[in-house]
C-alpha cells in the first residue's frame, strides 16, 4: 500500500481470520474505498474484476485483463511471496507477481470497505502518464530507457510463460493458462500496433462480471462475524 493509503483497524484481523479458515487461499483482501487528498470518499472499487476462482486457469486469465486490481495490498501467505520473482523494477511487475500468486492458490475477500485508496494528483498513476516516466521511477538507473520501455511487453509474456511451467499445476491448468496467455498476448499486441487503447479489455471484464453476477453455485468467501 501506498504511504497515506489507509486501513481500517480491523483490517488485518479480519484478513488473518480467513486466511487461517482456508488454507486454499493465498491472497485475502477487503473491499476498498477511493478517498481524496482530504480523506473524503469520493467513490469504491465495487466495479473492479475480482481474482476469485476455483479455477487456477480462470485466475490467471482474470488477472491478466483486470484493470485495477487492489489484491495486490492484501495480507498474503509469506510462504507462496517466497516462491515468486517479487516485485519487479519495470511498471506493470505488479500483475506478473499477482499472477504467480494465484497460479499457488485462490483469493478471499472480506465484505466490509476495511480499505482506503487515497487518489491525488501526485499518486504514481496520475504523476506518472508514460512508459518511460513509469520505468524511470521504478528504476532511475535504467539505460536506453525507450527501447527498454518498449520491451516490457514481452518481458511480461516471458515471465508470465515462466511462471505457468514454474508451479505445481495440473496439465490441463497450464494449457489452459497457455491459452490465456496466447489470447492476452495476441490482443495487447494487436491493440498496441493499432493504437485502439484496451478495447478488448474492457470487453473482457463486462463479460466476467455478467458471469460473477449470474453464479449461484461458487459465492465469494466472507470473513466470520
Amino acid at each position: 500500500m501506498a504511504h497515506d493509503d489507509v486501513l481500517e483497524p480491523d483490517y488485518l484481523r479480519n484478513c488473518i481470520e480467513l486466511l487461517d479458515q482456508h488454507p486454499e487461499i493465498v491472497i485475502v483482501h477487503s473491499r476498498s474505498q477511493v478517498i481524496d487528498e482530504e480523506g473524503q470518499q469520493i467513490g469504491t472499487y465495487d466495479d473492479q474484476l475480482r481474482l476469485k476462482s476455483s479455477s487456477v486457469c480462470d485466475r490467471f486469465r482474470r488477472i491478466l485483463w483486470a484493470g485495477y486490481f487492489s489484491e495486490f495490498f492484501g495480507v498474503m501467505r509469506a510462504s507462496c511471496i517466497a516462491k515468486t520473482h517479487m516485485h519487479g523494477n519495470y511498471a506493470g511487475s505488479d500483475r506478473n507477481f499477482l499472477a504467480e500468486m494465484v497460479l499457488q492458490g485462490d483469493v478471499g475477500y472480506v465484505e466490509e470497505y476495511l480499505f482506503q485508496r487515497r487518489d491525488h494528483g501526485k499518486c504514481f498513476c496520475r504523476s506518472q502518464t508514460d512508459k518511460v516516466s513509469r520505468l524511470k521511477w521504478y528504476d532511475p538507473n535504467v539505460k536506453r530507457a525507450s527501447l527498454v520501455a518498449s520491451t516490457t511487453g514481452l518481458l511480461k509474456w516471458k515471465l508470465y510463460l515462466q511462471a505457468i511451467f514454474g508451479y505445481q499445476i495440473s496439465l490441463s491448468d497450464q494449457v489452459g493458462c497457455l491459452l490465456a496467455l496466447s489470447e492476452w498476448a495476441w490482443h495487447r499486441g494487436l491493440e498496441t500496433i493499432k493504437g485502439t487503447g484496451e478495447q478488448f479489455r474492457s470487453t473482457v471484464v463486462n463479460q466476467y462480471h455478467k458471469l460473477d453476477r449470474q453464479s449461484t453455485i461458487e459465492q465469494p468467501i466472507v470473513a466470520a462475524d
